[in-house]
């Protein structure tokens, strides 16, 4: 009797993603909050962030961070509230951190 025809080899597993960092319950509540505050200003063009105090050219804490580096290392809470160099702090001065023009954060002094 003749042998049944072989199936040809099965093509090799695609290659696993690399796992992801353990994610706490408290970095994802900050992570989210930060990036939906950002996103529901800056979407509507609702906010703009307000220029340094002293230099009127964009808001800077003295090491050269902006709002943006702010942004994405999530120091808002923690350095916010500093003014380093005289031009302001961020919660004030950066849609991000809740300050800028339209946003909902602490208010520059008038």
């Amino acid at each position: 009797s003749p042998s049944p025809p072989s199936l040809p080899p099965s093509p090799p597993s695609p290659p696993s993603p690399p796992p992801l960092p353990p994610l706490t319950p408290a970095t994802f509540l900050v992570e989210t909050v930060d990036q939906l505050r950002e996103r529901l200003k800056d979407a509507e063009g609702l906010c703009t962030d307000r220029p340094g105090a002293s230099s009127g050219i964009a808001w800077f804490d003295g090491e050269g961070d902006g709002c943006a580096e702010y942004s994405s290392n999530n120091w808002c809470d923690k350095h916010g509230s500093t003014d380093f160099n005289g031009e302001g702090r961020a919660k004030v001065h950066c849609c991000v951190c809740g300050g800028g023009d339209g946003g909902g954060g602490e208010r520059a002094p008038r």
